[in-house]
């Protein structure tokens, strides 16, 4: 179970000074699953003027892939982010290069859009990410999974039905989802093969969702589903009407986050300014930053607040939003239904199970022949959304979605959830 996502800053200057200073919208992936923002910008000096070529330091210069989109990288000290096949630039900048380290900078010289050494064919980013060359890239992609016969028809946005918000369906191959407030919630490859639309985890690559294709061309979800054309939604994604306002933390008393059209961000405690800083959207995740520029935290809209961090954020009172607190109430009673021992696929004699007790949760394996915990963590509900929760890591920041579905509404006549997004199955054992 590892994150997924496909997440990069590259449009989010230009998206948001194209809406007042601070709109923009659009897809990293990686809910709390998403990943931070690579290289977040430093306290460097910056050029303010495209520096004089220094491609022979480490050769950076060429064309590399970058989230699935191209990076230019020119001699000329100039750098430009494009979608493949597009011409209008995602984001622009300048760069320069010393002691075997390329840096990019965004075109108002202020801050750092990514950092990189390279290694043969690759562009090695601060986090250790890999970029291969656009050639060898394209050349290790797999063939197009749509074909020519009428399947590109799939590609586009559809409403879920089954599981609310909508499908992404990508001409590259890659598909996303995103809950009904514009959050990322899984993502990965596809294709289709023998008339079925297959969806694969982006990290396991294992089948996740067999999707069929209805004589109207609706796409059926074999839990009885249907996903139609979403009319009229150009991005599935989360714009900045979904964070603007103030926000208070559910656990953390006296804690709350105020986020502004201009891009700037303060966090209060007992109304004394903890923090401040500015934020920036991208793929309906937020991220903000600190007053020197350093990545802070990633938030990513949920129904009725915010989760930042694995952290939950209600609107503050008086704010133009809906919180439910009788509802949020109930979600939270509903965690104790979850107790019990769960095991993936219903394999009851597996070595290893999820056990749930009293809102905690984790990973027993019995393969050594005595009790090993390999994971732990506590439950939280999903704010306003029925029979949905967050398994919080007790090691880390790291929380998995998960779904509970109760013997009476599916058909398989047991309590089921579905673990990490959709990519595990576990039944409990009566």
């Amino acid at each position: 179970m590892k994150k997924t996502i496909l997440i990069c800053l590259a449009a989010l200057l230009i998206l948001l000074a194209g809406c007042g200073g601070g709109g923009g919208e659009t897809p990293a992936p990686a809910p709390t699953n998403a990943p931070a923002p690579t290289s977040a910008p430093t306290a460097a000096p910056a050029p303010t003027a495209a520096p004089e070529n220094t491609a022979s330091d480490g050769d950076f210069a060429g064309n590399w892939e970058y989230w699935d989109m191209v990076l230019q990288i020119m001699d000329d000290g100039t750098w430009r982010l494009d979608h493949e096949g597009e011409t209008d630039e995602v984001s622009i900048g300048v760069w320069s290069a010393s002691s075997g380290k390329a840096t990019l900078f965004f075109s108002d010289g202020s801050s750092v859009f990514a950092e990189f050494e390279r290694e043969g064919d690759k562009l090695i980013e601060n986090d250790g990410e890999e970029h291969l060359s656009w050639d060898a890239w394209l050349a290790a992609r797999p063939e197009a999974p749509v074909t020519d016969d009428g399947m590109a028809e799939l590609c586009g946005i559809w409403e879920d039905s089954e599981r609310g918000g909508y499908l992404e369906l990508e001409d590259s191959g890659f598909w996303a989802h995103y809950n009904d407030q514009g959050g990322w919630t899984s993502s990965g490859p596809w294709k289709v093969e023998n008339g079925q639309v297959l969806l694969y985890d982006n990290n396991t690559d294992e089948l996740v969702r067999e999707l069929g294709i209805a004589v109207s061309g609706d796409l059926l979800d074999g839990e009885g589903g249907r996903l139609t054309p979403a009319e009229g939604v150009e991005t599935p994604w989360a714009g900045i009407e979904a964070y603007v306002g103030t926000w208070e933390y559910l656990d953390w008393e006296g804690a709350m986050l105020e986020l502004r059209y201009d891009d700037t961000w303060t966090l209060y405690l007992n109304g004394e300014i903890l923090q401040e800083g500015t934020w920036a959207i991208y793929n309906g995740y937020a991220y903000t930053y600190d007053d020197e520029g350093a990545y802070n935290t990633t938030l990513t809209p949920d129904v009725g607040g915010l989760i930042a961090d694995g952290e939950y954020l209600v609107p503050s009172a008086g704010a133009d939003a809906d919180y439910d607190e009788e509802a949020d109430a109930a979600a939270w009673a509903e965690i104790a239904s979850l107790d019990g021992y769960w095991y993936e696929n219903g394999d009851f004699d597996a070595e290893e199970y999820l056990s749930i007790i009293n809102g905690e949760w984790s990973f027993q394996s019995f393969s050594s022949g005595e009790p090993e915990e390999l994971a732990a963590g506590t439950i939280v509900p999903s704010a306003g959304e029925p029979h949905a929760f967050y398994a919080r890591s007790g090691e880390s920041d790291e929380a998995f979605y998960f779904r509970y579905s109760p013997a009476e509404e599916n058909d398989t006549g047991s309590d089921l959830i579905y673990w990490d997004n959709d990519a595990f199955l576990f039944m409990r054992l009566e």
